[in-house]
């Protein structure tokens, strides 16, 4: 991390701080060049330039950080997090493929904008925690979160998503799957089932929500049973003929 305070600098540029790791050695060329002749334009994902007061505590191709590393993406940043890790992102980005929770994180969206366009956004693995907290998931062809067996999700009270399947999902209709745990406390907004549950033994917990659909807005598959809900604070709104607030 580096720290800048009480600095008065006299130089065109404050201080300037290269990636530590860029995809293209090339680019990096060009930004150094580029950086020598006293012109940033262009350049501005292989280099950030901070003035007095700045903090800088973690970036990746102007988009992601972890820990203080340097990463290139939102998936390779979630890849390398170690269980415990937050990940902050540094502006609104898209990402095409799903990303694989692996180990317990925070995705601190940072009031900016996560854009999918896979099937789920993200998947939960069996016994991971995953925290979204103060920003925006989007996903306009699927899901936000897939939660799996004995995975957890928390969509803290500052996160919205809006999705075109269902907001946040789990497990699978199968009676050696289940015990997913979903608590939402933000805004879910579905073109589908908002908050669709499926398998035994779940836990959901709705508090201080708003959850919006367009065919069910809280949905737990009936062939299993043992499944926990507790709602509160809340509102559940179904904007379709066919469906209702709770199944």
């Amino acid at each position: 991390p580096v720290t800048i305070s009480n600095v008065t600098t006299t130089s065109r540029h404050g201080v300037v701080v290269f990636q530590a790791y860029l995809a293209d050695s090339d680019a990096e060329t060009a930004a150094k060049n580029a950086l020598e002749r006293g012109n940033l334009s262009g350049v501005s994902d292989y280099v950030k330039v901070m003035q007095a007061g700045d903090t800088l505590t973690k970036t990746a191709n102007g988009d992601l950080g972890k820990a203080g590393d340097f990463v290139a993406s939102i998936g390779s940043a979630i890849d390398a997090a170690e269980d415990g890790s937050e990940i902050v992102l540094l502006k609104s980005v898209s990402y095409g493929e799903r990303i694989d929770v692996r180990n317990s994180v925070t995705l601190n969206l940072n009031t900016n904008t996560f854009s999918s366009t896979n099937t789920n956004a993200m998947l939960v693995y069996p016994n991971k925690v995953l925290r979204l907290k103060n920003g925006n998931l989007v996903n306009t062809v699927g899901n936000g979160v897939f939660v799996y067996k004995d995975g957890t999700v928390y969509v803290e009270n500052d996160v919205t998503i809006n999705t075109e399947g269902s907001g946040v999902t789990g497990t699978n209709n199968k009676g050696d799957v289940g015990n997913a745990k979903m608590y939402i406390y933000g805004t879910i907004i579905s073109n589908y089932i908002a908050v669709f549950v499926q398998g035994p033994c779940n836990t959901v917990v709705i508090d201080g929500a708003h959850i919006e659909s367009n065919y069910w807005t809280l949905y737990q598959n009936g062939s299993y049973g043992g499944s926990t809900f507790n709602i509160e604070n809340s509102t559940l709104e179904d904007k379709s003929e066919g469906g209702a607030g709770i199944y």
